[in-house]
């Protein structure tokens, strides 16, 4: 994934005439960790008056209504894993239910001139009930 993906994404946001200014996205649909198959999109968050174009590559995806257990990650992208790891642990230690929707990361705009090691992520994994 990672950002040469984010970079493609906002590329074809520009090509579309659609905002990149809003926070990165990254959604999980499911990880099947035999094969290494992962299904997943990467965008941006963008206001629910943007019109998504017909016949591009760009799909939507809208935030289901579900309760979430969120990690909020701070460090360099090739760290992100970690934060992963810490939030599966907590949820797994408190004994929270995971739900089929769609784990996902939300990526917030860097300062303007703040070292990439200080990029910030939410990590949002949705619950059962």
């Amino acid at each position: 994934v990672g950002p040469p993906a984010m970079e493609r994404s906002q590329q074809l946001f520009r090509q579309h005439g659609l905002p990149v200014t809003g926070e990165g996205i990254a959604v999980y649909h499911h990880l099947a960790v035999k094969t290494g198959m992962l299904d997943f999109i990467i965008g941006r968050v963008v206001p629910d008056s943007a019109t998504l174009p017909k016949g591009t590559d760009l799909c939507e995806w809208r935030l289901p209504a579900v309760r979430a257990f969120r990690v909020e990650f701070e460090g360099a992208y090739h760290h992100l894993g970690n934060g992963w790891s810490v939030a599966n642990q907590l949820a797994r230690h408190h004994k929270l239910k995971q739900s089929n929707a769609g784990a996902f990361e939300l990526y917030r705009p860097l300062v303007k001139g703040a070292a990439p090691t200080d990029r910030k992520v939410d990590i949002f994994l949705p619950l059962k009930g």
